[in-house]
């Protein structure tokens, strides 16, 4: 006598109409992604704020190694910069006029070994910050020279000026006399505000 075999029950695969929408929710967040990619390509790239004691260097959205150099991951340079040296009282530093914008701006380092970091835009249409081995990336945020207590940024040279003006420079002969450097694309100039303690 043939057993009867019980069959377990299945659900039903999925219809011609599930299979669409589930396709074009793929394309719709793939489209976004893109988007959003993108966008933080062509935009403005971030301040930068260069911190002293040991010489610290931040961008919000972190930092990629070109080879030649270190690049914010986010935005495009507009070929210049705004700069803003925020000395302390009263400052060892020239006036500098605050609607000047500068192509090239170097800082050098008061270590027994001199270093210089420099900061270009690139043909990539990116700032490249190095030189790279002399930057350790020490944080998502974060380029770092030197140590706490060692050394101290002793000079920040600004040139290529956009209208043919004269270079910029400042020397500091203590760590106590430089509080920060803010750099902002010449078309943010105001990217770095007052109001924002990370600027002070």
């Amino acid at each position: 006598m043939a057993q009867s075999i019980e069959r377990i029950p299945t659900k039903p695969g999925l219809t011609t109409r599930q299979w669409v929408a589930i396709a074009a929710g793929v394309v719709i967040v793939a489209a976004v992604a893109f988007a959003a990619i993108k966008l933080l390509q062509t935009g403005d790239e971030p301040p930068i704020r260069v911190k002293n004691g040991s010489m610290d260097i931040l961008a919000d959205g972190g930092w990629s190694d070109t080879g030649s150099g270190w690049s914010p991951r986010s935005g495009k340079s507009s070929g210049s910069y705004a700069v803003e040296v925020k000395t302390a009282q009263p400052s060892p530093c020239p006036a500098m006029d605050s609607k000047a914008r500068w192509r090239v701006i170097m800082i050098g380092y008061s270590t027994s070994k001199k270093v210089k970091i420099m900061f270009v835009p690139s043909a990539s249409s990116k700032t490249e910050v190095g030189p790279t081995r002399k930057l350790t990336d020490n944080a998502s945020a974060l380029l770092r020279h030197g140590m706490p207590g060692v050394g101290y940024i002793d000079e920040v040279e600004l040139s290529g000026r956009m209208d043919g003006g004269d270079q910029w420079t400042c020397s500091f002969t203590s760590a106590d006399q430089l509080k920060q450097i803010n750099i902002c694309p010449a078309s943010k100039p105001d990217c770095c505000p007052t109001s924002n303690p990370a600027c002070q």
